[in-house]
């Protein structure tokens, strides 16, 4: 058995009331940090599929900056990761704005998910703004460990693109997680029961299916899963991210997409 490194897949699918997936998702890793971010572009704001593709990209980059090598206790991360969205605004208006001009921050919104393993201490990290949702597995059980938030009205979500995404932004720390799937409202409402909160089982089965195949074909076998049970079952953009903790030796930079 080698040095416990993380196995990430992931991908995503246009909805069927779509004319483009707004949904971004990127990951990667360095020698004390693996971490994923996942993003739900607002399609109603004209600039949203590279606000999801930035702030997905900034996070990862991000959060080892933000965190060191070392994991303090849950309220020193929460509070090193609290100026965490104000970044990602800061990097839209670097990047973005003196090139288009009258644009507002509000054009780039989008929701926000992410999850950070600690490799030596075997920490996970999830944070998470707006709807979608963020499931653990432990011993092949799904469990949910962070619900959708949404706005204050009716079919309005949050994003981190909002003044107060600072304040919104929820952290969780957990210390026996075997992985962390990450999804999209899209996906959410397949592998999500609003009624009672609970993760669909079916979960445990992806997870599995990852660890056998590796992240290609793992990434593979999620995609034809979203394919054939999910997208039907919405109008909307699909996506999912599976991180999960294993002994086998492996390396890949990053992904994008």
């Amino acid at each position: 058995m080698g040095r416990a490194v993380t196995l990430i897949s992931a991908a995503r699918l246009t909805g069927r009331t779509h004319d483009r997936c707004d949904d971004r998702f990127f990951f990667c890793r360095d020698s004390h940090w693996h971490v994923a971010a996942l993003c739900d572009g607002a399609g109603s704001r004209p600039l949203s599929s590279e606000g999801a593709k930035l702030a997905s990209r900034e996070t990862c980059r991000a959060i080892p900056d933000l965190l060191g090598e070392c994991v303090g206790d849950a309220e020193e991360i929460r509070r090193k990761l609290q100026s965490l969205p104000m970044r990602l605004r800061l990097r839209i208006a670097l990047r973005y704005l003196p090139a288009l001009g009258l644009v507002s921050i509000g054009d780039f919104a989008a929701t926000l998910l992410f999850v950070a393993h600690h490799l030596s201490s075997g920490r996970w990290i999830v944070g998470h703004i707006g709807d979608g949702v963020v499931s653990g597995v432990k011993n092949g059980e799904a469990l949910t460990l962070s619900h959708p938030h949404n706005g204050e009205f009716a079919n309005t979500t949050l994003f981190f693109t909002d003044h107060s995404a600072h304040e919104t932004l929820r952290i969780g720390c957990f210390d026996d997680l075997d992985g962390v799937a990450l999804m999209s409202d899209g996906t959410a409402k397949t592998f999500y029961r609003h009624r009672d909160g609970a993760s669909s089982r079916a979960l445990g089965s992806l997870f599995a299916w990852q660890k056998r195949l590796g992240e290609a074909k793992g990434s593979s076998v999620l995609r034809r899963n979203l394919e054939r049970f999910v997208l039907p079952k919405t109008g909307d953009d699909c996506s999912m991210l599976l991180m999960q903790r294993t002994g086998e030796a492996f390396r890949h930079p990053f992904i994008s997409r």
